[in-house]
């Protein structure tokens, strides 16, 4: 969001500085981190391939206000969102080479949980 604007396209400028428009193939996730929310984002139609996005960011100071599912970042569409206006905490667990998280509510509860491709 431009805040001298009222803009409220999402720009990713960092990555677009650093790395232009294309991820190396063998990326198969992104995890960020956040200060306001939570956002499980894919892009299964994104041309080039775009990896699935975590943005985890669900603990320790005032939430933000719940976004809208997107309809694309930065000309990638967005197929599907898990948006969460809640305090939470993600748990990572390894099997094998393989990474699976779980996401968790205050009160221990699980919420939502991902794993990578088979």
């Amino acid at each position: 969001m431009d805040k001298n604007s009222g803009d409220d396209q999402i720009v990713n400028t960092v990555q677009q500085q650093a790395i232009g428009d294309l991820l190396p193939r063998d990326i198969e996730m992104i995890v960020s981190g956040h200060v306001h929310t939570f956002e499980a984002l894919s892009f299964a139609d994104a041309n080039p391939p775009r990896p699935p996005q975590l943005v985890v960011g669900t603990g320790g100071v005032k939430l933000a206000k719940k976004p809208k599912k997107p309809d694309d970042i930065g000309g990638a569409p967005v197929s599907n969102a898990f948006i969460l206006k809640d305090f939470a905490y993600i748990v990572w667990d390894r099997e094998g080479t393989n990474w699976k998280g779980a996401l968790f509510g205050e009160d221990g509860t699980q919420i939502a949980r991902c794993k990578g491709r088979p």
